[in-house]
């Protein structure tokens, strides 16, 4: 097709006003993709805040057990003791009770390091013994040379997480380890406090899959779990604890927060088809109502063209003698209407010089006085 016909300027016309809602849509498509991820993103936020908040109840629970202890008068006396005697495996009775009675959601341990003994929810004994009668019960626990190098570590406010015996069950749990050696009215003790790592579970069953929820102390990861639960070897290295709320990974988008216990941290990693699958629908939507609009604005659009071109069409064909070779159709309409003008102007100028003409020759006979008609019919 001619480039200079005037369908096609139509064409550029129509297509022009078409692309007025692409380029809307367009737009707004690119507004909803930055609403839909800071809802997301908020969303998640709320998912990550609750999550903190619970850990943090029983992280608290954890860190104010030692608070209790070092308050508790039975507690004291039993630190106090340079001996096992009678009066000691009484204060021992008493301050299980006192455990039991303040921490029935955890499973808490004494361990006196110059007596060797431990004290538990559960009972009290010498290391050994401890050992030995829970060893029968559980044989998967940790070897006993494991077992007492943890009670006699030396601890700084520490958590880490390890399988332990709680309430007759060996289980995964985090720990809360604390030696106090600066006491110089007591004998030097660690103290632990486990909590299981499957409460922890429960409240991250509900997170979408593939997501992971990490809990970190000094920019260290201890415990990362997902909806299946505690992941040991995590496929995504550890959160980037480098004090941003958000950060964005080749896989995952991690949400971060800050705990109210001092130097721990959390964060949330979602993985990204997770996390735009939304956008993605709203972009296939998108496509789709695109590809519609486009078919059917050409469809409409080649419908017009022809229905407002035909009579131009008819009037080009009669004026141009059926030929193919045109140009801007209106240009030949022009071009035809100045040519009957021009010729029309022509004809105008040849009927006045006959007439002149005549006019001159009639008078020119009469003066000769000769009859006009005669001349007339000499003409014929």
């Amino acid at each position: 097709m001619n480039k200079k016909s005037v369908v096609i300027g139509w064409l550029y016309s129509y297509m022009i006003v078409l692309l007025i809602p692409f380029v809307t849509i367009f737009l707004n498509y690119g507004w909803n993709r930055k609403v839909i991820r800071n809802e997301i993103l908020q969303a998640n936020q709320l998912v990550l805040e609750n999550l903190g908040n619970e850990i943090d109840r029983y992280l608290s629970q954890e860190f104010s057990f030692r608070s209790f202890l070092l308050k508790e008068r039975t507690f004291q006396k039993v630190v106090s003791s340079k001996e096992k005697d009678p009066q000691f495996y009484y204060n021992v009775a008493e301050l299980i009770n006192g455990m039991n009675s303040y921490a029935s959601s955890m499973s808490c341990m004494v361990y006196l390091k110059e007596l060797d003994y431990a004290i538990s929810n559960g009972g009290a004994n010498d290391s050994a013994p401890l050992y030995n009668g829970k060893r029968v019960a559980f044989p998967d626990i940790v070897p006993y040379d494991d077992w007492i190098k943890i009670l006699a570590g030396d601890y700084r406010n520490n958590m880490f997480f390890a399988k332990c015996l709680y309430y007759g069950n060996t289980r995964d749990c985090l720990i809360y380890a604390d030696s106090l050696n600066d006491f110089a009215q007591y004998e030097p003790f660690n103290l632990f406090v486990c909590l299981p790592i499957s409460e922890l579970e429960e409240l991250t069953r509900l997170l979408p899959d593939g997501s992971l929820f990490s809990v970190g102390i000094g920019s260290e990861s201890i415990l990362t779990l997902s909806n299946q639960g505690m992941e040991e070897n995590p496929a995504e290295p550890e959160c980037g604890w480098d004090g941003r709320q958000t950060d964005e990974t080749d896989r995952y988008m991690e949400i971060h927060k800050v705990s109210g216990i001092k130097d721990v941290e959390y964060c949330l990693m979602i993985p990204k088809d997770e996390f735009w699958k939304e956008l993605r629908r709203a972009r296939n939507v998108l496509g789709i109502s695109v590809a519609v609009t486009l078919l059917a604005g050409a469809l409409c659009v080649s419908v017009a063209l022809h229905r407002n071109f035909e009579p131009v069409d008819r009037l080009v064909r009669k004026v141009s003698g059926g030929s193919k070779e045109r140009s801007n159709e209106y240009k030949i309409i022009e071009d035809a209407y100045f040519r009957l003008m021009e010729e029309k102007n022509v004809m105008h100028r040849h009927i006045a010089t006959q007439t002149e003409q005549m006019q001159s020759n009639y008078l020119l006979a009469m003066m000769k006085s000769r009859s006009f008609r005669m001349r007339l019919c000499c003409l014929r």
